[in-house]
């Protein structure tokens, strides 16, 4: 005959302690597990963010984020983040000259855990001589690199190579250092006419974004416009 375990007071408190415990210890959760830049040209810098929350009830503190690769640079808003709050991690891909699919996969060390939290960087890098489908565009990057540029609008053609009418629409972009204008579809085989301009007319200030954007398309086509604003002479 088997004998049903039955903790009694002291047993019963020692589990109630180590659930508690359990449940104390610091814990990570990210924004998303995947940053997705899609179709990017070579020799330029794709910048994105995502968040990290501390949803456990211990405060978080971050020991380092390991990029994975050379090609791969983060910074982190700050290491110690309490409970129910986040920080701000900013990552930069270098395209290099790299073609075709990439994918790298950075990791986050934390206290208290012996498990890591770990995200994916996909792009698919191509030449920027080359077309990308269904839209093209052109120019394939903004540089801002003189002053007698600064406050010029950049146009990019997008032309449609597709056979179906596509809506392009912005998953991120840096609203604070640009500005942009983008059409709310593009008739098959038609071009549309982007406009991205510099919020910042500041001669020394310097930034590397992009803007990554997401078609309607059955595939769900993903296209990163790097942007660089860098005056000789400047900062």
């Amino acid at each position: 005959m088997k004998r049903l375990f039955r903790p009694g007071p002291l047993g019963l408190g020692l589990l109630l302690t180590c659930t508690g415990l359990a449940f104390a210890q610091p814990q990570l959760r990210l924004s998303t597990r995947t940053i997705d830049f899609g179709y990017a040209p070579q020799k330029a810098h794709l910048r994105t963010h995502i968040y990290l929350h501390s949803s456990g009830l211990d405060t978080l503190h971050i020991i380092r984020v390991i990029p994975g690769c050379a090609c791969t640079r983060t910074e982190l808003e700050h290491a110690v983040i309490p409970p129910g709050d986040s920080a701000r991690l900013d990552v930069t891909f270098a395209t290099r000259r790299y073609l075709g699919a990439m994918t790298r996969r950075p990791s986050i060390q934390f206290e208290g855990s012996e498990v890591v939290g770990r995200f994916a960087i996909e792009t698919n890098i191509y030449r920027p001589e080359d077309s990308t489908f269904p839209l093209v565009l052109s120019p394939p990057l903004i540089a801002w690199r003189d002053t007698a540029t600064l406050a010029d609008t950049v146009v990019i053609r997008a032309t449609n190579l597709g056979t179906d009418d596509i809506s392009p629409r912005v998953v991120f972009g840096d609203s604070a250092l640009v500005w942009w204008q983008l059409p709310s579809s593009i008739p098959a085989g038609e071009t549309a006419l982007w406009r991205i301009a510099s919020r910042d007319l500041d001669q020394d200030a310097e930034y590397q974004t992009s803007l990554t954007i997401e078609l309607d398309n059955r595939e769900r086509t993903r296209i990163t416009i790097p942007i660089l604003r860098h005056i000789p002479g400047g900062s």
